[in-house]
């Protein structure tokens, strides 16, 4: 839904091609990263792109998505 090749603020602040900018957080971790610290760089593109946020806030929806859940 926003994987544009522009960055775009729409639902959060993203970088252009996010979904290759959050592979590339993973991928190219450094020798010996745990995976779980792999997986939070690639998370951080959507929930902290900015770097302004101190939390995740996984539970609040601010963009009505909330019927999701189920799939």
């Amino acid at each position: 839904m926003v994987n544009y090749p522009y960055p775009s603020e729409f639902m959060m602040p993203l970088p252009g091609h996010p979904i290759k900018e959050v592979c590339r957080r993973i991928d190219e971790g450094p020798a010996g990263t745990s995976i779980l610290d792999r997986i939070y760089e690639g998370a951080n593109v959507y929930y902290n792109y900015t770097g302004e946020a101190k939390c995740f806030e996984l539970d609040d929806d601010p963009h009505g998505l909330d019927g999701w859940n189920w799939q």
